[in-house]
């Protein structure tokens, strides 16, 4: 959360940061439960951002898989975001999601 909003001062998230957290819900009667690892909030609504900690790029079939966990919740994205260890292939679109790699953390720019 410290590293999106650190992103936000710089303008390299452009929107004004309202708000940030996780979000979570369940759904006992469908048997469906989900958690969303960063949500944040500006004035155009909600960004989830999925953090990856995996030895392997995230794919744009990942992305595909979430993009249908994030379908029919009471809470609507206007964005996603992804935060890898291992960066990205190149089939994702990088200019359509916020994409951020774990190197970056680290970067002191």
């Amino acid at each position: 959360m410290d590293f999106l909003l650190k992103c936000n001062f710089k303008g390299i998230i452009k929107e004004t940061l309202m708000d940030i957290g996780t979000y979570s819900f369940d759904d006992a009667k469908n048997k469906i439960n989900r958690e969303f690892d960063v949500v944040t909030k500006d004035s155009n609504g909600y960004i989830s951002y999925e953090c990856k900690y995996t030895n392997s790029p995230i794919t744009s079939k990942i992305i595909e898989e979430e993009i249908r966990q994030r379908q029919n919740l009471d809470i609507q994205f206007y964005k996603l975001g992804f935060i890898s260890k291992s960066g990205f292939t190149k089939d994702v679109d990088m200019e359509k999601y916020n994409c951020f790699c774990l190197d970056e953390f680290y970067k002191d720019n």
